[in-house]
Protein backbone atom coordinates (compact mmCIF):
# COMPACT_ATOMS: atom_id res chain seq x y z
CA UNK A 1 0.00 0.00 0.00
CA UNK A 2 2.86 2.39 0.80
CA UNK A 3 4.37 1.76 -2.64
CA UNK A 4 1.08 2.73 -4.32
CA UNK A 5 0.94 6.00 -2.34
CA UNK A 6 4.54 6.79 -3.33
CA UNK A 7 3.72 6.05 -6.96
CA UNK A 8 0.64 8.32 -6.87
CA UNK A 9 2.66 11.09 -5.21
CA UNK A 10 5.44 10.85 -7.79
CA UNK A 11 2.97 10.81 -10.69
CA UNK A 12 1.14 13.81 -9.22
CA UNK A 13 4.36 15.80 -8.92
CA UNK A 14 5.33 14.80 -12.46
CA UNK A 15 1.93 15.92 -13.77
CA UNK A 16 2.19 19.28 -12.01
CA UNK A 17 5.68 19.91 -13.33
CA UNK A 18 4.54 19.17 -16.88
CA UNK A 19 1.52 21.45 -16.72
CA UNK A 20 3.06 24.42 -14.92
CA UNK A 21 3.49 27.56 -16.99
CA UNK A 22 6.55 29.71 -17.25
CA UNK A 23 5.65 33.32 -16.44
CA UNK A 24 7.89 36.39 -16.38
CA UNK A 25 6.86 39.88 -15.28
CA UNK A 26 8.86 42.98 -15.98
CA UNK A 27 9.26 46.14 -18.03
CA UNK A 28 10.05 46.13 -21.72
CA UNK A 29 13.54 47.50 -22.23
CA UNK A 30 13.85 46.74 -25.95
CA UNK A 31 11.95 45.25 -28.84
CA UNK A 32 13.16 44.01 -32.19
CA UNK A 33 10.93 43.89 -35.21
CA UNK A 34 10.60 42.12 -38.51
CA UNK A 35 9.10 43.48 -41.72
CA UNK A 36 6.07 41.47 -42.85
CA UNK A 37 4.89 42.73 -46.23
CA UNK A 38 5.69 46.33 -45.35
CA UNK A 39 4.27 46.17 -41.82
CA UNK A 40 6.50 46.08 -38.76
CA UNK A 41 5.77 43.21 -36.40
CA UNK A 42 7.41 42.37 -33.07
CA UNK A 43 9.98 39.57 -33.29
CA UNK A 44 11.77 39.76 -29.91
CA UNK A 45 10.80 41.42 -26.63
CA UNK A 46 13.44 41.98 -23.97
CA UNK A 47 12.06 42.29 -20.44
CA UNK A 48 13.81 43.21 -17.24
CA UNK A 49 12.75 43.06 -13.62
CA UNK A 50 14.82 43.71 -10.54
CA UNK A 51 16.18 40.15 -10.60
CA UNK A 52 16.71 39.22 -14.23
CA UNK A 53 16.67 40.19 -17.90
CA UNK A 54 15.28 37.85 -20.58
CA UNK A 55 14.66 37.70 -24.32
CA UNK A 56 11.31 36.35 -25.50
CA UNK A 57 10.70 35.35 -29.09
CA UNK A 58 7.51 35.59 -31.10
CA UNK A 59 6.55 32.45 -33.02
CA UNK A 60 6.26 33.13 -36.74
CA UNK A 61 3.01 31.15 -36.77
CA UNK A 62 1.52 32.97 -33.77
CA UNK A 63 2.32 36.68 -34.09
CA UNK A 64 1.43 38.97 -31.18
CA UNK A 65 -1.25 40.51 -33.36
CA UNK A 66 -2.90 37.07 -33.44
CA UNK A 67 -2.95 36.95 -29.63
CA UNK A 68 -4.49 40.44 -29.46
CA UNK A 69 -5.00 42.79 -32.40
CA UNK A 70 -3.74 45.72 -30.27
CA UNK A 71 -0.28 44.18 -29.89
CA UNK A 72 1.27 45.89 -32.89
CA UNK A 73 4.88 47.02 -32.94
CA UNK A 74 4.03 50.71 -32.47
CA UNK A 75 1.55 50.03 -29.67
CA UNK A 76 3.98 47.88 -27.70
CA UNK A 77 6.76 50.39 -28.31
CA UNK A 78 4.61 53.19 -26.85
CA UNK A 79 4.00 51.10 -23.71
CA UNK A 80 7.73 50.39 -23.51
CA UNK A 81 8.47 54.12 -23.56
CA UNK A 82 5.90 54.66 -20.79
CA UNK A 83 7.63 51.98 -18.67
CA UNK A 84 4.55 49.83 -18.15
CA UNK A 85 4.88 46.35 -16.69
CA UNK A 86 3.92 43.28 -18.72
CA UNK A 87 3.49 39.60 -18.09
CA UNK A 88 4.66 37.01 -20.59
CA UNK A 89 3.67 33.36 -20.51
CA UNK A 90 6.23 31.36 -22.45
CA UNK A 91 7.42 27.91 -23.35
CA UNK A 92 10.93 26.84 -24.19
CA UNK A 93 11.47 25.55 -27.74
CA UNK A 94 14.93 24.93 -29.16
CA UNK A 95 16.49 26.76 -26.17
CA UNK A 96 14.41 29.90 -26.87
CA UNK A 97 11.67 31.38 -24.70
CA UNK A 98 8.69 31.50 -27.06
CA UNK A 99 5.76 33.77 -26.18
CA UNK A 100 2.47 31.93 -25.65
CA UNK A 101 0.57 34.84 -24.09
CA UNK A 102 1.24 38.49 -23.39
CA UNK A 103 -0.57 41.12 -21.36
CA UNK A 104 -0.06 44.53 -19.84
CA UNK A 105 -0.34 44.56 -16.04
CA UNK A 106 -1.14 48.26 -15.64
CA UNK A 107 -4.29 48.14 -17.78
CA UNK A 108 -6.23 45.94 -20.18
CA UNK A 109 -7.11 46.18 -23.86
Amino acid sequence: MLEIKKFILIMGLFFLSCTSQNIFEGKIIDIQSIDLNGIRSVEIIILENRFDKNEFYVDNNNRLENINIHFTYSHIRSHMLEGEKVEIVYEIKNSKKMIKDFRFLDHTH
